[in-house]
């Protein structure tokens, strides 16, 4: 899969995440390793940074995170009359359960609260959303394991594919351990040649959730 900024027409979903640029780098990365036919298109701002004001009225928003970011379906559907989207976000922006909270968000920014969603790995989700008439399909990845962020799933990888062991106490000492050993585009060399199945490994929401558009 190829990800993408600017929106290339035939799109197989819109990538909502409150987090930042190293989201789509990372994203860039893992989706060459499926589907390579299929585009996944990944907002820049002030898309990405939208949310609703009453009817149909757009705000830029600079603290969008987590299941916030499900705010802007509404924009993609007016704007580019989108349907299919890809959910992204660190567990770090979990409060109850995975689940929860994401049903919690669609029943908020659903129309007359319809909407289903089935579990279909421990975290990831497949969800149908109506939003006005149309009805909105939402595959949602929720990412990291004990310190709730991506760098949970690089660790994995390191460990998997070249043999690198990262601890930590810490997720910010994670984060930084991670980033010292993925410094100087290695990073983009570890995910590139990773194996799909150090990759589900690593990442089996996520994992999930691409392998669907295959």
């Amino acid at each position: 899969m190829k990800v993408v900024k600017e929106h290339p027409g035939d799109v197989a979903a819109v990538v909502l995440t409150g987090d930042g640029r190293a989201e789509y780098r990372r994203l860039r990365y893992l989706a060459e390793h499926y589907d390579e036919n299929q585009h996944l298109f990944f907002p820049q701002r002030p898309d990405r940074n939208l949310s609703i004001v009453g009817r149909q009225r757009e705000t830029p928003n600079n603290q969008t995170r987590g299941f916030d970011a499900l705010n802007a379906l509404k924009i993609f559907k007016a704007k580019y009359g989108l349907h299919h989207f890809l959910f992204l976000t660190d567990r770090e922006h979990v409060k109850n359960s995975p689940q929860e909270d994401l049903n919690n968000k669609l029943e908020e920014i659903s129309t007359r609260g319809e909407y289903t969603t089935s579990r279909l790995e421990q975290a990831a989700f497949s969800s149908s959303v109506k939003v006005g008439s149309k009805e909105l399909t939402v595959l949602s990845a929720i990412i990291g394991d004990q310190f709730e962020c991506m760098e949970d799933g690089l660790a994995a990888l390191l460990k998997h594919q070249w043999g690198n062991e990262v601890t930590a106490e810490s997720r910010k000492e994670l984060k930084s351990n991670v980033m010292q050993v993925l410094s100087g585009g290695t990073e983009k060399t570890l995910i590139e040649d990773a194996s799909r199945y150090n990759l589900k490994r690593s990442f089996p929401n996520l994992d999930c959730v691409l392998t669907t558009f295959e």
